[in-house]
């Protein structure tokens, strides 16, 4: 884990500290854990919340910095004090496994791609279920229900777009 403190000339590689949404002064020098943004896919924001939940959430030595960015709006850090050795062991348990396997939690990505779809759905027009439905071998009457049809699932599920 990298090191994060107030005596980085930048938080990343293109900003400062003039774009930290909360107090400079409290900035330690912390461990970076993981990190997120608006642009961030459903694999990103699944392993970051499911590392904070490991961590216990937000504390005085576990805290999530929000930085505002010009190029995609925000972003965010999980850092761990490193005199939180236990916070520190999970931290690490927590990059070991990442190297080892992309995926903090299946169950918690599984059900974020399944709603991510399911929403998708919801959203789509009439025309476009029915085109799905077509493409997929499937009634085009099932377009008319909130529900997504099997063969149309599985297709949507194939796109790199939910992912």
């Amino acid at each position: 884990m990298e090191t994060y403190n107030e005596s980085m000339s930048n938080p990343n590689a293109m900003d400062g500290y003039h774009n930290f949404i909360g107090n400079v002064d409290d900035i330690k020098p912390f461990l970076i854990l993981l990190s997120k943004n608006r642009d961030s896919h459903i694999l990103d924001e699944s392993n970051f919340d499911c590392a904070l939940e490991s961590l216990g959430g937000e504390s005085e030595t576990v805290q999530v910095h929000r930085f505002g960015h010009w190029a995609c709006v925000w972003f965010e850090y999980i850092l761990i004090d490193p005199k939180d050795k236990k916070a520190v062991i999970i931290a690490e348990g927590i990059e070991s496994a990442l190297s080892d396997y992309p995926v903090l939690n299946d169950s918690d990505y599984s059900d974020r791609c399944f709603n991510d779809i399911c929403e998708y759905w919801v959203n789509m027009s009439l025309s476009e279920r029915i085109e799905y439905c077509k493409d997929n071998d499937t009634s085009i009457f099932s377009a008319r229900f909130e529900s997504i049809p099997e063969l149309v699932y599985d297709d949507l599920s194939q796109c790199d777009s939910f992912y």
